[in-house]
């Protein structure tokens, strides 16, 4: 119930109270030794902290929730982990292991035929490099966000869809002075934008 409650709360940004039911949901995994629901309650709490900018503390339940996932072999969320993990060390600067987390959360959603982690690691690497004016990095990684986004179909969740690849590509192509494949691009992603909304 606490688990679910915890959803609740980070769902309607009560992140407070998402925080003490994702203790106490993790309080009662841990006394009963349910791996699976340790693990989650390590992975919200990180994310929760993400999304409050404690990045010490994100990295803290992140690294947790990878302890419970190496001595339970349970890998199902690995590659969820390593993005909050990732996005934590960029933002405190740690570049290198913000990519090292990134690429084994590619490595981690091939291994668990996770194509919407995989589709999103192209895409956040893909922000990366074009942030960084490193434009092949970021055509290939825009690139292959989409081709692993139109094996998912148009809609696979309303923050991160088909629109959201081709929009990445499209800045990709622009930053390389490619603008006719650019506004292909551009195309693409207001036609797929407009077909969900």
């Amino acid at each position: 119930a606490h688990h679910i409650y915890a959803i609740l709360m980070r769902e309607t940004l009560n992140n407070d109270q998402a925080i003490i039911h994702f203790r106490e949901a993790k309080r009662i995994a841990v006394e009963i030794n349910s791996y699976a629901r340790s693990l989650l309650g390590s992975l919200n709490l990180g994310r929760i902290y993400l999304e409050k900018e404690n990045f010490d503390s994100t990295l803290y339940y992140e690294n947790e929730a990878v302890s419970i996932v190496k001595s339970s072999g349970w890998e199902k969320y690995l590659s969820t982990i390593l993005y909050y993990m990732g996005r934590a060390k960029i933002n405190k600067g740690d570049t290198t292991g913000a990519l090292q987390a990134f690429y084994q959360r590619i490595e981690s959603a091939i291994q668990q035929n996770n194509t919407d982690a995989l589709t999103r690691s192209y895409h956040n690497l893909s922000n990366y490099h074009l942030a960084r004016q490193q434009k092949d990095s970021g055509v290939y990684y825009a690139m292959k966000s989409v081709e692993v986004m139109k094996k998912l179909g148009a809609i696979t969740q309303i923050e991160y869809h088909l629109g959201n690849a081709y929009e990445g590509l499209y800045q990709a192509y622009q930053l390389n002075d490619q603008f006719d494949s650019a506004y292909k691009y551009l195309a693409l992603a207001q036609t797929s934008n407009d077909s969900i909304n």
